[in-house]
């Protein structure tokens, strides 16, 4: 009997032990959400734990780099072959003036999470997000202005009908320093002239219920939606197998 008692009593120990956590690591099987860089500089693609690749060779090898964060970074936009900025989740801003060798943490001013970034140059850069977030900055990154969005003008009938609503802001493209596009949820998509200084929403989106991804000749291409991504500066993406174009 006390032969049994002690069995068991080593069998629970055994199935008990506190197991070892490793840290989490970016495996071959992790996500990778954008990619950017320019024809005569470095390629860098972005995604979960925090993960920057670096290559200098055209794709051909790869090196990791150190962002100082295990956030999710969602997109990636070059200014020229030496400024860049990486967005992600809890507000996460970083950028580089080396080609992404090295990455340094900027004030973003918001935890929510950061889907897009479009560097129109090395000082001007806009940000969107999650629940309506628009960031800007004219100086580098160094300070962000948050824009107030008026979504009862913007999205007037969505709001009469539901509410007071702030969608997602999925992608932003500049085609000049002073004409911008966003788009986002319901269908938004949204257009400045004068530098992001005022938005106006385009009649474009009725037929696309989720844009995901802009570009500067317009062109909406409608993609099976899973979660809000930035697929690339030179696409616009959505939901329901469409693809629209603006006259």
């Amino acid at each position: 009997m006390l032969y049994l008692c002690w069995y068991f009593l080593a069998s629970y120990l055994e199935h008990h032990q506190a197991v070892k956590v490793d840290e989490k690591m970016l495996t071959p099987h992790d996500d990778l959400f954008a990619v950017d860089g320019s024809a005569d500089g470095n390629t860098i693609v972005v995604g979960k734990f925090g993960s920057i690749l670096l290559s200098a060779d055209g794709g051909k090898s790869w090196q990791a780099r150190s962002s100082g964060t295990a956030q999710v970074l969602s997109a990636v936009s070059f200014a020229d072959k030496t400024h860049g900025f990486v967005v992600g989740s809890g507000g996460t801003l970083l950028a580089t003036d080396d080609g992404g060798a090295t990455w340094r943490a900027q004030n973003s001013g918001t935890k929510e999470h950061l889907l897009a970034v479009h560097a129109v140059s090395a000082n001007q850069i806009f940000a969107v997000g999650a629940f309506g977030t628009l960031l800007s900055s004219s100086d580098g990154g160094r300070s962000w202005l948050k824009h107030d969005m008026k979504w009862e003008v913007l999205i007037e009938r969505i709001v009469k009908e539901g509410g007071l609503v702030e969608p997602n802001l999925n992608a932003v493209h500049f085609a000049s320093p002073e004409s911008g596009w966003i788009a986002g949820e319901f269908g938004l998509i949204l257009h400045t002239n004068d530098g992001g200084r005022n938005w106006n929403s385009n009649a474009m989106a009725v037929t696309c219920r989720n844009c995901t991804a802009l570009n500067s000749s317009t062109i909406a291409t409608a993609l099976p939606r899973v979660r809000p991504v930035h697929c690339c500066r030179r696409a616009m993406a959505g939901n329901s197998g469409q693809r629209l174009m603006r006259p």
